[in-house]
């Protein structure tokens, strides 16, 4: 697809939808966060029609490499050229030369009936391109962090992040800031990773209260592929996040371990998918959510196996801890299996803070506030843990400290004893 035809195409996009056949809570994906009042036709001021060499930036030290992108400006400046990383713009990939299958303008087919997708791939001219050179591993972290700036209103990006055959990264997207005026965030992240090629990618959602995200995140895993994705959502006001995966090849490994952490009136939608369409492939996902006050989780996951994914074997669970009796935690674990020849297992649970361990640690001379935040910490710590780089660890455990304690009401039931 050459540019002019790119143009063409997102014109068409900008047909196929309105506002008003936006879907709301009777469409079973949007059943608990429903799009009918989100005002996709704002104006964009982060998008330029054309992109050119300014805000994003590759910089490396000796703990991490990292690139930045500010809503107030949405382009890329390389300050730092790697043997290892090619960083730039679609249509620098495609002056290059570079481009391949994975770098697919057009929609990808398993979001094709979204319309955040299609919002994003029809305004956002000129996606962000991170390519890992084919038996290339990247020694340090690289960390790509998009912040809100204050005039903002719409913060749309498309990111292709493609590993070639062989490579090897260590990922982190870190989206944070406060914004003003409602921001609306709005992001396709595309993960191809190559044959035998390995991804440790970390997705850090740090919001400010007031903003509304909605996130979609593609992930196909080649032909003895593995990849390790740990989603963290720790801010937004509302937040719906919608991760696929795909193994692609045999032998290709999914793992998903999420965690979130939410209080006063968030909300938060996960809406996980993996797909297994070929023999011999595994993937497991692992969500661990805290809710506290008035705040509301959803978890949709679904692990769908077809006729030819025979051996497969796939796992699923979601682990819920309840901070407040006014929190609301929905969890919908499914699987979708065609042929029998498979290994699967699903599962899910909600529960209070169990009083037996806040006994144990109390009898060891621990205070209870103390007791109370050891506890719930621990509920999500084997994630945290694994974040590379200390000072993105230390700043997520600052976050978290704040969500940690039990409310009020959930004190004096535990006194009563009825919980």
């Amino acid at each position: 697809m050459n540019l002019s035809e790119i143009k063409s195409y997102q014109q068409s996009l900008k047909k196929i939808w309105s506002a008003d056949q936006l879907p709301g809570m009777k469409d079973p994906n949007y059943r608990y966060s429903s799009l009918k009042k989100v005002d996709l036709n704002r104006e964009n001021e982060s998008l330029e029609s054309e992109v050119e060499l300014s805000s994003i930036y590759l910089k490396q030290d000796n703990e991490e490499s990292w690139l930045g992108i500010h809503s107030d400006s949405q382009s890329p400046l390389i300050l730092n050229k790697s043997e290892s990383i090619w960083v730039g713009t679609w249509k620098q990939a495609f002056e290059q030369d570079l481009l391949t299958s994975q770098f697919k303008f057009e929609i990808p087919e398993l979001l094709n009936d979204d319309p955040i997708v299609q919002k994003i791939v029809s305004d956002v001219e000129n996606p962000l391109v991170i390519l890992v050179k084919k038996n290339k591993e990247v020694n340090l972290p690289l960390r790509m962090v998009s912040e809100w700036g204050s005039e903002s209103s719409l913060f749309m990006r498309r990111i292709f992040l493609v590993l070639e055959e062989g490579a090897s990264l260590d990922f982190i997207e870190e989206n944070v800031g406060e914004g003003k005026r409602a921001p609306l965030d709005l992001s396709l992240l595309q993960i191809y990773v190559g044959k035998s090629a390995r991804l440790n990618g970390f997705s850090i959602q740090n919001f400010g209260l007031s903003v509304e995200g909605y996130h979609r995140t593609l992930i196909c895993a080649d032909a003895d592929s593995f990849v390790s994705w740990t989603p963290i959502s720790l801010g937004g006001e509302k937040v719906q996040s919608r991760l696929e995966t795909h193994c692609l090849g045999k032998g290709a490994e999914v793992v998903i371990d999420g965690a979130a952490r939410g209080y006063q009136k968030q909300h938060l939608d996960f809406w996980v998918t993996a797909h297994h369409t070929v023999p011999e492939t595994r993937s497991s996902m692992n969500y661990a959510t805290v809710m506290a006050d008035q705040g509301r989780s959803v978890f949709n996951g679904n692990m769908i196996i077809s006729r030819e994914g025979v051996r497969t074997e796939a796992y699923q669970k979601n682990r819920n801890m309840l901070l407040s009796p006014h929190a609301t935690i929905d969890t919908l674990p499914k699987l979708e299996i065609g042929t029998d020849e498979v290994q699967c297992a699903h599962g899910a649970s909600i529960a209070p803070v169990d009083p037996s361990q806040l006994f144990y640690l109390q009898s060891r001379g621990i205070p209870k506030e103390l007791a109370e935040a050891m506890v719930v910490d621990g509920f999500t710590e084997s994630v945290v843990s694994r974040i590379p780089i200390e000072s993105v660890k230390e700043r997520i455990n600052e976050s978290l400290s704040e969500k940690s304690t039990l409310s009020s009401t959930m004190k004096n039931l535990f006194s009563r004893g009825d919980f």
